[in-house]
């Protein structure tokens, strides 16, 4: 019996079917084999797995970029830059139309201004003294009855076309009288006012005279001081407007009889 034991004893220990530390060692195995293959590279240090090999690359950054929603963007750029471009060149070829017809209304208006007809008014006297005599524009000399009726007073109002053509007259009005102390001038106050019609072509260089006008009839004999002022209308032939005024004032001083045109208050139109 005790050599069946120990003939046993020597074949497990020289053949044995389990080892007790074989499981352990077989998990351990296998426990490793399984981190191994879970391989991820951070700082070029395996800390992980790579199933499919090493060689794989990671992609690049532009390979992730949607570059058609880019290109739309792009488009968009350029299509809004040419509009603004087309319409700011708009705007320039506009000014640069508008300056020319400006410069082209300007330049026929100063053309029409030197060829169109002017009209100015002369109110002048009809004689002259000389050696404490009156004489008239021929030479000849008033009679003491001529003088007593005021006819050495007798100033002619003419009118002159200065311009390079005809000028149609309308009318001409006359505002005269005394002038009020402490009132501002203004010749449609002045006490009377008489308005003539002419209706007649005045030519270029061609004077006309409308009529005589006596001081003493215009004037009381106890004004001191007062105004005489003439207004023309008359149409420029060239452009066709009938629009044109002349206007002039005269004051007068009762110590003299004397008319003395201000020429600051002339006034064209």
């Amino acid at each position: 019996m005790r050599l069946f034991i120990a003939a046993m004893v020597v074949c497990l220990a020289i053949n044995p079917t389990i080892k007790p530390d074989q499981h352990a060692k077989e998990n351990k195995a296998a426990t490793d084999k399984e981190r191994e293959s879970s391989v991820v590279i951070f700082n070029n240090e395996k800390t992980g797995a790579n199933t499919q090999g090493e060689s794989q690359e990671r992609p690049k950054w532009y390979g992730t970029v949607n570059w058609s929603n880019w290109a739309l963007v792009l488009v968009a750029l350029f299509t809004g830059f040419a509009i603004w471009k087309q319409a700011t060149d708009t705007a320039k070829a506009a000014q640069a139309s508008k300056e020319a017809a400006e410069a082209a209304r300007l330049n026929a208006q100063a053309l029409i201004n030197a060829e169109r007809a002017r009209v100015t008014i002369e109110l002048g006297p009809t004689c002259f003294r000389e050696n404490k005599q009156w004489h008239r524009e021929d030479g000849s000399v008033f009679t003491p009855g001529e003088i007593l009726a005021g006819k050495h007073l007798v100033h002619r109002l003419r009118i002159m076309n200065l311009g390079k053509t005809p000028a149609h007259i309308f009318n001409y009005k006359v505002n005269f009288g005394p002038l009020v102390q402490g009132t501002k001038f203004s010749a449609e106050k002045l006490e009377s006012e008489r308005l003539v019609k002419v209706n007649a072509f005045l030519a270029a260089g061609e004077s006309r005279n409308l009529e005589d006008v006596s001081v003493q009839d215009a004037f009381s004999h106890d004004t001191k001081t007062g105004a005489y002022c003439v207004t023309v209308r008359y149409g420029d032939v060239l452009t066709g407007k009938d629009e044109h005024e002349t206007f002039v004032h005269y004051s007068y001083r009762g110590s003299d009889y004397s008319l003395d045109r201000i020429t600051t208050e002339d006034r064209y139109t």
